[in-house]
């Protein structure tokens, strides 16, 4: 998608410094209004989600832990611009001491009703670092609080449970409201090598597990960032800005 996220985007590069803006989508076709969560959100150098090394951007069922880090900017962006969509900015970034450039991020999708209330385990919860506070997209603040001890539920009993709930307000016992989506590869140079000349291909976008009835799509576009971004630490970096390379 283009900045403005009207358009698809064409290329898959990015540069150290550059912010990836994220939309994942759900549609809903002709049933009620489902409100859309991301559960998870991990990235990996190949598309397969349990290779390592992998860094998870989003856990704990909706922590963008990814701006918990002291160098991260990410952020969930509210508004929603509907109930079936949610975006977030993500910082680019490389693995740290690995000299390959392509990430894959996949991403769990899940939905719920559009009458459920907010809670621990259906959330979008960024860190604010100018308050020191995690704060919810919607909901009470309290629901972001797991986010900081990392304790927010049991996934396995939770999804059959919650699945089963929701698929019976939709008249649809057998419905599946959750799925995986892989985006990429994308391509992540360093910030001094943006005027080089590479070329541009369109950002894949996968979907291992999708419902025939309730289709999960997500949508990536990039913009530069104009501030600086600091150095990245634990198993990823970043290049606080173009003139500066990025440290071992």
């Amino acid at each position: 998608l283009s900045d403005d996220f009207s358009k698809v985007r064409e290329s898959n590069t990015y540069y150290l410094g550059d912010v990836v803006h994220i939309e994942a989508s759900v549609i809903t076709a002709n049933h009620m209004p489902l409100l859309l969560f991301i559960d998870s959100c991990v990235a990996t150098l190949t598309p397969d989600k349990d290779s390592s090394p992998r860094y998870p951007i989003i856990d704990y069922h909706g922590c963008l832990i990814d701006g918990r880090s002291e160098d991260s900017s990410s952020v969930f962006r509210p508004p929603r611009p509907s109930f079936n969509k949610l975006r977030f900015n993500l910082d680019a970034f490389r693995f740290y001491q690995d000299s390959r450039t392509v990430i894959y991020i996949t991403c769990h999708l899940k939905v719920t009703a559009m009458d459920r209330t907010p809670d621990s385990m259906n959330k979008a919860c960024s860190f604010r670092k100018p308050a020191n506070e995690w704060t919810p997209m919607e909901g009470k603040a309290a629901i972001c609080s797991c986010c900081e001890t990392k304790d927010c539920g049991n996934a396995p009993n939770w999804r059959n449970r919650w699945g089963r709930d929701v698929a019976s307000k939709l008249g649809m016992p057998g419905l599946k409201l959750e799925g995986d989506t892989v985006v990429g590869p994308l391509v992540i140079l360093d910030a001094k090598s943006k005027g080089a000349d590479h070329s541009d291909s369109s950002v894949g976008l996968y979907s291992s597990e999708e419902s025939p009835t309730v289709l999960i799509i997500l949508g990536v576009v990039a913009a530069i960032l104009l501030s600086c971004v600091v150095l990245g630490l634990f198993k990823i970096y970043r290049q606080r800005s173009k003139l500066q390379p990025a440290r071992e």
